[in-house]
């Protein structure tokens, strides 16, 4: 199966889970991670429980609260795991820090802190046409 149609897949599974389940006040984990080159902490929020998803808000800049409405119904299945990238709202750092290798790096970084032998990364891209 081709990677667009995996991830569309995915997206159609994980909207019928979340039309599934009930509605509940959530419990919500916050805390930072230094990065390896010390150059940034990154904000973390943690919610949920079952297998970890990974969510990927826009890029630096952007930060991962408008994405919150859009996984908190995956909660009943799913230990979600948001963060602030480094140069975003919650992660501030110097531009000079900012770098696809480094974005990697945190990734690599938060996989580890969160003791996951694989992750699952949910990417969420809006277009305006």
């Amino acid at each position: 199966m081709k990677l667009k149609q995996q991830i569309l897949v995915s997206i159609t599974f994980l909207v019928i889970i979340g039309c599934s389940t009930k509605t509940r006040e959530l419990l919500y984990e916050e805390w930072y991670l230094l990065t390896n080159d010390r150059a940034a902490r990154l904000y973390v929020l943690e919610f949920g429980k079952g297998d970890t998803i990974v969510v990927l808000h826009g890029g630096f800049g952007a930060e991962h609260s408008y994405l919150l409405g859009a996984v908190k119904f995956l909660a009943d299945q799913f230990h979600i795991v948001m963060y602030d990238q480094r140069g975003s709202l919650r992660s501030p750092c110097p531009d000079s820090v900012i770098s696809v290798q480094k974005h990697i790096d945190d990734l690599e970084l938060l996989r580890k802190e969160l003791n996951l032998q694989r992750m699952t990364i949910l990417l969420i891209r809006w277009e305006l046409s």
